[in-house]
């Protein structure tokens, strides 16, 4: 089935859950491959997290796709019971964050699975996903994951294209001072740091420095939204919710315990917001008051915008400006 002049595959482990194996691809390397069938659940896919935690320790790039048999956010299902996150949601969340893996989003329809039922009982979830680790993202940024349409199977198919961006040039990574305050960090530093490295001291020390940058970077990119966004989406999350708390005299539950929550993770972001600030700006001398004002913003701002290339000049010596 492979044509082996592009690649070939070697099952390395197998199980009622899972097929484990190595592909070598020619142009990227040994990548660490797990096909997923998760168990119906959350007790028995518990046996399914240790497995692949065992396999994708290494610091190959490793995906992980197929169906989970769980869903880890309310964006993730339409009809039915409405979301709650339950010991399965709790335990794939856990692996991820553990074990560096991401999922990168999708093109194509919203939901893989139907139950093909009518009217309010149709329901339609998420339940395929494919994962890549921080090493896989940094072979292959330009990664794309499909949802193709659903045909003979309740199930879509989905595909990953391994586009690797041949153009592509990574500048410096810069650790940014607001990762501090997210837990996942400290995880994700201690995995890429427990890793063994051969050299002299200050070679060992280099490698785990890059190793932590890079784990951290890629975790950043795919799941911590813009600060400023992400603190404009609270805002409106929470008013709506006042609103209707307002109109309605009350929430239910659940929604009072959403907008307590969304309450909390603004006043987060909001203190993560002038580190933010702080680190951009590469000055000293304000203090406690200044750090959040429009003044402060302003000086960040005019630091930025002295790095912009706003002119240059070509060959001809004709001065080409730069137009919006």
């Amino acid at each position: 089935m492979w044509k082996k002049e592009f690649a070939s595959f070697e099952i390395v482990d197998h199980s009622s859950q899972l097929v484990m194996g190595q592909l070598n691809i020619n142009a990227l390397g040994i990548w660490n491959i797990a096909t997923v069938y998760g168990g119906k659940d959350a007790q028995t896919r518990k046996s399914l997290w240790n497995k692949l935690e065992d396999y994708m320790s290494g610091d190959e790039p490793g995906i992980i796709g197929g169906d989970f048999n769980c869903i880890l956010s309310k964006e993730d299902k339409r009809g039915g019971k409405r979301f709650h996150l339950s010991n399965g949601s709790k335990d794939m969340k856990k692996f991820m964050v553990n074990n560096d893996f991401h999922d990168i989003g999708f093109v194509g329809p919203s939901y893989t699975w139907c139950n093909n039922k009518k009217g309010n009982s149709r329901i339609w979830e998420r339940l395929d996903k494919c994962l890549l680790n921080s090493t896989a993202l940094h072979n292959i940024p330009m990664a794309m994951v499909c949802h193709l349409p659903i045909d003979a199977s309740d199930h879509a198919p989905i595909s990953i294209n391994l586009v690797e961006n041949q153009n592509q040039i990574l500048g410096f990574l810069r650790f940014e001072d607001t990762w501090k305050s997210y837990p996942a960090t400290w995880n994700i530093i201690l995995k890429a740091w427990k890793k063994m490295d051969l050299g002299s001291s200050a070679e060992i020390l280099q490698r785990k420095l890059k190793r932590s940058i890079k784990a951290l970077y890629y975790w950043n990119k795919n799941k911590c939204k813009e600060l400023n966004s992400l603190r404009d989406e609270l805002k409106k999350d929470i008013l709506l919710l006042q609103i209707e708390e307002a109109s309605e005299g009350g929430l239910t539950v659940d929604k009072l315990t959403l907008l307590r929550n969304k309450v909390h993770d603004l006043n987060v972001t909001l203190i993560r917001l002038p580190t933010w600030w702080n680190q951009r700006s590469k000055i000293r001398w304000q203090q406690v008051g200044d750090i959040n004002s429009n003044y402060f913003h302003q000086y960040a701002l005019a630091k930025r915008n002295k790095n912009m290339i706003w002119e240059i000049k070509d060959e001809s010596g004709t001065v080409v400006e730069y137009l919006e």
